[in-house]
């Protein structure tokens, strides 16, 4: 069988065989590239008819195992590869298969053959039988089934919402592919049509909603054409949103729906994510019961990551916005997917980590669990308005551009003033709204592809380690703001310090790097410290039984005296804050997580820790056996610590187990030990 062309697959593994010098097997090969032995038996017979056709010997297989070329065939094979041009089928990744027949099995109507799946996938059958294993591992979290009907194929048993839940989630993520013509069940000429309805309906609205959340409901129309799903919706009454203007338009532009679908798509214009929130002034009437959640919302993420909001307004608008809109998603259980939350959790975990516990507030308030996806979204607001500590320096001003999404932009900006807080951030904008950039700034940083007159960096949305790097070694800002890595520099000088001088150790080099060139320094990873970074055995004291609360507090304070990290006015701050506001301080039980606001006298992050066995009461009747004391320099270089402190003080039979230990070197091996553990 000669062909005309070479895929990615066969490019891959002519490119072992080079640089193999011995014979290796199919199995090898098929685990490299996450398919079956007998997807790779296929590409290899249409490797061996490309180099029939290119007239070279083909490769050979014996016993299972390919072997090697001889040396003038080899020659020849990577002259060949340099100058053959690979042709672009897309090649997918398992994760990727999964999705796209879940997918392809919701959209079909009908029972889906495992024929129709490999010629989607490009893989052989026995490469579809794996991936459907994790296709039901999949399902089973949405509480879905896969079934099957021999002659007939595959189809998914289970509530019809939750079986549309799993499809907008996943084709969020897919959504890419489809943009690239991959994906063959999928046509945009067939999606387009409703899309364009979508649009008539946005145009009478006077609002935009985020197009990748529009382009999967136009794909799941055909679906809800068919009328065969027992959709139910008994959380909610339907009459509120049938007395709704989105309601009247989906009656108008899509008749041919049945009258639940209807409704299915309505909620799916309330709940929807707008790419703006220009829809609702500032002025109209506001839902107090979401206004009060949103407040309450951050209120408890301040109390739990021990910062204030300085733009705590600005905040609470985007917060209520989205939340205000996300009501009928969470209520009638409606997901959209984000395919943004590996790489949040991934670049953000701490910030993920305090979001999803003060989430719990808002599950308590609605009676319904929410997502990761959602809990993504909201720590994507949250992190947006956290403050790293500003110098003035030479300006650069910077745009941020998104695709859509405020959140999404504002976390990139977000991410950029702790990378350079040199620069100026003008403003996040979307392509279309970008009108004579070089008026407004020098560079932008964009998350979609854009010409421009001015220098223009293309991002991911959550930027990475490689956006960052990137960013800090465009010529532009080396040029104006030259620094040194000092991240890296600590990563090589720590292996020849004893680990409990680390902590000095990276404070001491930050410091001499900035004395030496007046100039902050921008960190590639996120400047965020853990509780065995600072544990030392002079930082932990055992408080005394007739200890008061303020006793105790200046007590397990003065360590950090000595060491400088804060001055006497911190001490009288969160002490004058108690008396003022009670013992809110409190973030379990057991103990108190005594802390003030950066600018009332701190140096530098820092903590210690007190230990009272028989408790020391505040007041309220509350007792606190640890009371901890953190200094915290900025809104994120604790999050770490904090992130350790749930790990291991949170629970009684931990903090039991604490005050077991009779001296300050038994504490530091216990949290050491409890801390490493997975």
């Amino acid at each position: 069988m000669s062909i005309g062309y070479l895929n990615e697959r066969m490019q891959k593994i002519l490119n072992m065989v080079l640089k193999r010098s011995s014979e290796f097997s199919i199995k090898e090969v098929a685990e490299e590239l996450s398919v079956s032995t007998r997807t790779i038996y296929n590409e290899l017979e249409k490797a061996n008819g490309w180099l029939e056709m290119k007239e070279r010997q083909p490769l050979r297989v014996i016993r299972g195992k390919i072997q090697p070329c001889p040396e003038e065939e080899r020659r020849a094979l990577e002259r060949l590869l340099e100058e053959e041009e690979v042709d672009k089928a897309y090649v997918f990744t398992p994760t990727e298969r999964t999705k796209i027949i879940v997918c392809q099995i919701v959209v079909s109507g009908n029972p889906t053959a495992v024929e129709d799946l490999m010629e989607t996938c490009q893989v052989s059958r026995n490469t579809i039988f794996t991936d459907l294993q994790a296709v039901i591992s999949q399902l089973y979290t949405y509480q879905l089934e896969l079934r099957y009907e021999k002659k007939t194929g595959y189809w998914i048993q289970g509530d019809p919402m939750r079986v549309r839940a799993i499809f907008f989630l996943y084709f969020n993520m897919l959504e890419p592919l489809l943009s690239a013509g991959h994906l063959n069940f999928l046509h945009m000429e067939e999606i387009r049509p409703y899309l364009e309805r979508i649009e008539k309906v946005e145009n009478e609205l006077k609002v935009r909603y985020v197009r990748n959340d529009m382009l999967a409901l136009a794909a799941m129309i055909p679906v809800m054409e068919r009328g065969d799903s027992p959709l139910t919706f008994s959380d909610v009454s339907t009459v509120k949103v049938k007395q709704s203007a989105e309601y009247g338009l989906i009656c108008r532009y899509f008749p041919e729906l049945p009258e639940n679908e209807q409704i299915y798509m309505t909620l799916h214009f309330l709940g929807g994510r707008l790419a703006s929130y220009s829809r609702k002034e500032k002025t109209e009437e506001r839902n107090e019961f979401v206004w009060e959640i949103s407040k309450n919302l951050v209120t408890e993420f301040e109390r739990r990551a021990c910062v204030i909001f300085e733009k705590k307004e600005d905040l609470l608008e985007n917060l209520y916005r989205h939340i205000d809109a996300a009501m009928y998603r969470y209520r009638f259980g409606i997901q959209i997917g984000n395919r943004m939350e590996a790489d949040i959790q991934r670049e953000y975990p701490y910030i993920f980590d305090i979001v999803r516990v003060t989430a719990r507030y808002l599950e308590q308030q609605i009676g319904v669990q929410i997502s990761d996806s959602e809990v993504s979204y909201l720590a994507l607001h949250f992190g947006a308005h956290l403050e790293y500590a500003r110098h003035d320096e030479k300006e650069l001003r910077i745009l941020v551009v998104c695709m859509n999404g405020v959140a999404t932009g504002n976390m990139i900006s977000h991410e950029l003033r702790r990378i350079l807080p040199q620069a100026r951030i003008v403003g996040v904008m979307t392509v279309a709204q970008i009108v004579n950039p070089q008026n407004i700034c020098d560079l932008i940083i964009s998350s979609v592809k854009m010409d421009s007159t001015v220098p223009v960096i293309l991002v991911n949305p959550i930027l990475n380690d490689f956006d960052r790097r990137n960013i800090l070694n465009h010529p532009m800002i080396r040029s104006r703001f030259g620094f040194v890595d000092t991240d890296a520099l600590y990563q090589i000088v720590k292996k020849y310090v004893a680990k409990e001088k680390h902590a000095e150790l990276r404070n001491d080099l930050e410091r001499f790097f900035r004395g030496q060139s007046e100039e902050h320094q921008p960190v590639l990873n996120p400047d965020v410290w853990h509780l065995t970074d600072f544990l030392t055995e002079d930082r932990i004291l055992f408080l005394n039984k007739g200890d008061s609360w303020e006793d105790a507090i200046r007590k397990v304070s003065d360590p950090l005296l000595k060491r400088e990290s804060m001055e006497e006015l911190y001490v009288d701050c969160i002490i004058d804050r108690l008396k003022e506001a009670g013992p809110y301080m409190f973030v379990t039980p057991d103990l108190i997580l005594a802390h003030a606001r950066p600018e009332n006298g701190v140096r530098h992050l820092d903590f210690s820790i007190g230990i009272a066995p028989d408790g020391i009461e505040f007041q309220g009747g509350k007792k606190a056996r640890v009371v901890f004391c953190l200094v915290v320099e900025d809104q994120y270089k604790h999050m770490g610590i904090l992130r350790d402190i749930r790990k291991g003080l949170a629970k009684a039979e931990q903090v039991d187990e604490l005050m077991q230990c009779r001296t300050p070197e038994e504490i530091c091996t216990l949290l050491r030990t409890r801390l490493s553990e997975e």
